[in-house]
């Protein structure tokens, strides 16, 4: 169906509809599926510029079935070749952000040393939050790109919780579930983020140390 969507060009709805077979994949322990669904989802966004421009120009059907891989799924219905799950690599971490209610920013982390536009990444996303959410939540979305990287997002009560990365989301996706969880668990990190939102203010690692050592567990080891 999403390759079907994607022929016609819907892109929003080939996006949801992968977001919804990876989710039923996982949901029945379909690993393999789900990566693969995964990694078409992540093909998908990092060729939307060559589809505006397919779609500008009103190319052919054909171009466009050959851009959506669609012989090969034709060939997987016919039971012409087995389902090639695509090796799965580490993403690199770049940022990850816990943001309030109306886009104001509660915490941030940089993963990479001497991040040279730290601030102006993290400005430019700020600016481009409620889009970004908008998108993700409204739709039934799992992820995004902004710029040359990948956004993923989790909401916790009044907060969303957003990872900026660069490669594959698989992995992604459950670092960020875990680190969610793990936060989620412990009151003394959860009481520091709602005492700094109500008194407008921005934590750092030295006022939360123990998120640090969770940071570094998941996203690093």
């Amino acid at each position: 169906q999403s390759k079907l969507a994607l022929i016609q060009m819907k892109m929003d709805d080939a996006k949801k509809l992968l977001t919804q077979a990876q989710r039923i994949a996982d949901l029945h322990g379909l690993n393999q599926l789900a990566i693969k669904i995964s990694d078409e989802h992540d093909n998908l966004l990092n060729q939307l510029n060559i589809w505006d421009e397919l779609k500008d120009k009103e190319e052919s059907i054909s171009e466009r079935i050959k851009l959506a891989s669609v012989d090969g799924v034709i060939d997987r219905m016919r039971g012409k070749s087995a389902l090639d799950a695509p090796e799965l690599d580490n993403e690199e971490p770049v940022l990850i952000l816990i943001i309030a209610e109306g886009g104001v920013l509660i915490f941030s982390n940089i993963f990479v040393e001497e991040f040279p536009y730290e601030e102006d990444l993290i400005s430019g996303f700020l600016a481009a939050f409620n889009t970004f959410s908008g998108e993700l939540f409204s739709k039934g979305l799992d992820r995004a790109k902004f710029g040359e990287y990948t956004i993923l997002m989790d909401s916790v009560n009044s907060f969303s919780i957003c990872y900026l990365f660069k490669g594959q989301t698989y992995q992604a996706r459950q670092k960020l579930t875990s680190f969610v969880e793990r936060i989620q668990k412990d009151s003394t990190i959860w009481h520091t983020l709602e005492k700094f939102y109500t008194t407008n203010q921005v934590a750092e690692l030295k006022d939360i140390p123990l998120i640090e050592s969770i940071l570094t567990e998941i996203f690093l080891v």
